[in-house]
């Protein structure tokens, strides 16, 4: 996307970028078994973990044995996946950048799985067992009235929380926006 900082990192024959490598499922739940021990919530994040949707579920489900706390973020862009790991997950962060007009340029995915698929688990998550963090991005040309299709569907259980981009030019090790003073925070 256009506002994540690995835009221009050099990709290997592999397509993968420098650094990157696979990790045993086994050292993943060892590592998931010791930050829990620390009283650590998990957080999947990305890429997209809806891509992954059984690795979720199982990864989840030994958070969940273990009295620990789990964050999903997510693009949104299958409501049908995320509706099916809300039973697992504890708390679902969906993430929104810009507006209707501009998603799909600052995405590079359709409208309708990078604006419609959000608004969509929006409409359904209060249903969901699991808490919704709605985490929107704002760019110079979101306007009030880009604010209507979430808040018309917005539960008082739902949190929001805006997010200012702000490009970086001299850290890309950093996310490329930066959380406003009453951004939500986790524990």
């Amino acid at each position: 996307c256009e506002y994540c900082d690995v835009q221009g990192y050099a990709i290997d024959d592999r397509n993968w970028f420098p650094g990157t490598y696979t990790q045993k499922r086994s050292d993943i739940e060892e590592f998931i078994d010791g930050e829990l021990q620390r009283g650590i919530p998990i957080v999947f994040s990305g890429g997209e973990p809806t891509l992954m949707p059984q690795l979720v579920t199982d990864l989840a489900g030994r958070v969940r044995q273990q009295d620990g706390y789990s964050v999903m973020c997510t693009s949104g862009f299958s409501p049908r996946i995320v509706r099916r790991l809300a039973d697992v997950i504890d708390e679902i962060s969906l993430s929104i950048k810009g507006n209707k007009e501009r998603v799909e340029q600052m995405t590079h995915a359709p409208a309708s799985l990078s604006w419609q698929g959000p608004l969509a688990v929006i409409r359904e998550a209060a249903q969901y067992p699991a808490t919704l963090e709605v985490a929107w991005t704002l760019f110079d040309y979101v306007r009030a009235e880009d604010f209507r299709p979430v808040l018309d569907n917005f539960d008082p259980a739902f949190y929001l929380t805006l997010k200012e981009f702000v490009p970086k030019v001299t850290e890309i090790t950093d996310h490329s926006y930066q959380n406003l003073p009453y951004q939500k925070t986790w524990f």
